[in-house]
């Protein structure tokens, strides 16, 4: 079942600095909540009800907002700590890796059923986009400087790569079996991908 496998693969936390230390963010599939843990002190502060079965997390630093995919309910969370609010958006079928374009204020969200990213625009909470990728998208990363989506697709064993200027797949790059999780940092060249039916690691250029 899928949700059984999510609670493997995303049942992590990101955290974040504030003026009262550091929080760490925890989704929670069964009470379909997240924790608000306080690192310093090891105490969780806080917990917020989202969507049915939360999976993957994407905390945004600069504005205090945290998203929560949350695939049984077929929505993403948006969170913002700054003023409390808490909202839902509805995403297509069985949302799961998603990340913040920040400099237009657009969320993507991968979607493994629908074999999509959605593209939400954040000022106006409507989703703007919906783009085929391929078969059963998880992880993906964005490169805001390259212009560049990355996603990896499951069970096509590939990642496609999105231009995130005009919605074009730019090439599909083959991995290993059964891709999941992708990831980077903007100052590196490379991006890493885990694949979780061949216990290996891909590699792949920007």
């Amino acid at each position: 079942m899928l949700t059984k496998f999510l609670s493997v693969i995303f049942l992590f936390f990101i955290s974040l600095h504030t003026n009262s230390g550091e929080l760490a963010f925890i989704t929670n599939q069964e009470s379909n909540k997240l924790d608000i843990i306080d690192i310093s002190n090891e105490k969780k502060i806080s917990e917020i009800v989202v969507g049915m079965s939360p999976a993957a997390v994407f905390v945004d630093s600069e504005s205090k907002r945290v998203f929560v995919s949350n695939p049984e309910s077929n929505n993403v969370s948006v969170i913002n700590l700054q003023n409390n609010s808490n909202v839902l958006i509805n995403s297509i079928d069985s949302p799961m890796g998603l990340v913040l374009e920040k400099k237009k204020n657009r969320l993507y969200v991968a979607n493994w059923y629908s074999n999509s990213v959605t593209i939400i625009d954040l000022n106006s909470l409507r989703k703007i986009k919906q783009i085929e990728v391929g078969k059963s998208p998880a992880g993906i990363y964005l490169d805001e400087k390259l212009e560049k989506l990355f996603i990896a697709n499951r069970e096509d064993n590939n990642v496609s790569v999105l231009n995130t200027e005009n919605f074009k797949i730019i090439k599909k790059i083959k991995v290993e079996k059964a891709p999941f999780g992708i990831y980077s940092e903007p100052y590196l060249d490379l991006v890493i991908v885990t694949n979780v039916q061949s216990n290996s690691v891909s590699i792949i250029d920007k």
